[in-house]
């Protein structure tokens, strides 16, 4: 995060974004909605589609389910640099980076907490309801891009650290690869009667 971050830069960040991503993602959705009307199918609440509400804070609507990831990135990022722009400028004297990392993290562990709070209040019965009310929910989802993000920032801010221990990140990440399959293999917990293990 650079020092001049300010209201200039997040609105060249957002229009760099959106030119690349509204324009062909508006289209298929115009383009699903005529083939999805003439093939007699119920579009409900067609209208969340168009602002990246579809699954927002609610199951994924069934009508053109491949969209879920793209409200996740989205509001990933538009949060994030909303507020990083909010606190540099409550906090004008301190450092870009620290801000960068203090958001960041704050961020996954509020959005972390969410999906806690989902585990102990919902009682989830089948894989079909933990992908569409979990795993494709954006307030459930939002703390994977924002990890994506603190560790490429890691990687550009701190490029000697990270080549230093890569090795080590690799060997951790096979790890957890392979405790993953063990559970889901070996000791045969199913993501339907642990919701939990599948966050």
């Amino acid at each position: 995060m650079r020092e001049e971050y300010g209201f200039k830069t997040m609105i060249s960040f957002l229009n760099r974004r959106m030119i690349r991503i509204l324009p062909n993602y508006y289209l298929i959705i115009i383009v699903n909605i005529i083939i999805g009307f003439f093939m007699g199918y119920p579009i409900v609440d067609a209208w969340k589609y168009f602002f990246f509400f579809q699954n927002f804070a609610t199951p994924l609507l069934p009508f053109f389910p491949e969209s879920w990831s793209m409200p996740i990135k989205e509001y990933g990022y538009v949060i994030i640099i909303f507020l990083l722009l909010l606190v540099s400028i409550i906090f004008k004297k301190v450092s870009r980076k620290m801000l960068f990392l203090w958001v960041i993290s704050s961020m996954i562990l509020f959005f972390f907490l969410l999906k806690i709070s989902y585990n102990f209040n919902t009682q989830n019965t089948t894989m079909a309801q933990w992908d569409i009310s979990l795993r494709s929910v954006v307030i459930y989802r939002i703390d994977t891009v924002l990890a994506g993000v603190l560790f490429g920032f890691i990687s550009c801010e701190y490029s000697k650290f990270w080549q230093k221990e890569k090795f080590k990140f690799a060997t951790l990440g096979f790890l957890l690869v392979f405790i993953l399959l063990f559970c889901l293999g070996y000791l045969k917990l199913k993501i339907a009667d642990f919701p939990f293990f599948g966050m």
